[in-house]
């Protein structure tokens, strides 16, 4: 009888995704729909500031919630524009919300500052922030080490930056992917 051992060097690595449509309008924020989250289609809510939310309302749902303690390492957003090229700039915000019932909002932080990217319409497009010393190397702006207990939240967030003044709605389809590592 063959036997054998499965041997694992360095940390693992877990992936949070979501798919959806985003909305961009002005040069707003926007958010994941704050009552279904990633589970809902249409990436529609936010739109009335073009500042980043600094606390998450507990009558909000979580986006992603880290399931382990670890090190959050990266994002990327992959997908397409539909309307036309347009400039964004995406950010992560994170959380540890307090889980007793007593709380109102969470306070988030934001993981880095908010990176551009100029996407083509009706293309291929990918955005990725990476840590240099994530497996594969740099190719991105880092994170920075940035530590995450189970049960912290996520919080995507994405604008437009060209046409800040216009109300046209310009969406792109997307895939927006967390990594943490973890032992």
């Amino acid at each position: 009888m063959a036997t054998w051992k499965q041997v694992t060097t360095g940390p693992k690595v877990l992936n949070l995704q979501a798919q959806g449509r985003a909305y961009t309008r002005y040069d707003r924020w926007y958010y994941f729909n704050y009552t279904y989250g990633d589970n809902y289609q249409q990436f529609n809510s936010g739109g009335t500031s073009s500042t980043l939310v600094s606390t998450w309302p507990t009558h909000y749902r979580p986006n992603f919630v880290s399931p382990v303690d670890g090190i959050f390492k990266s994002y990327g957003v992959y997908g397409n524009c539909s309307s036309t090229n347009a400039d964004f700039e995406f950010t992560v915000l994170k959380g540890t919300p307090n889980y007793s019932n007593n709380a109102t909002a969470t306070n988030l932080t934001q993981c880095g500052s908010a990176q551009s990217s100029t996407w083509t319409r009706n293309r291929l497009n990918k955005f990725e922030v990476t840590d240099p010393s994530a497996v594969g190397g740099g190719g991105g702006v880092g994170v920075g080490a940035i530590s995450v207990s189970k049960g912290d939240i996520f919080i995507p967030a994405w604008r437009r930056t060209s046409t800040p003044t216009s109300s046209t709605y310009n969406y792109f389809e997307l895939t927006i992917n967390v990594t943490l590592e973890y032992e």
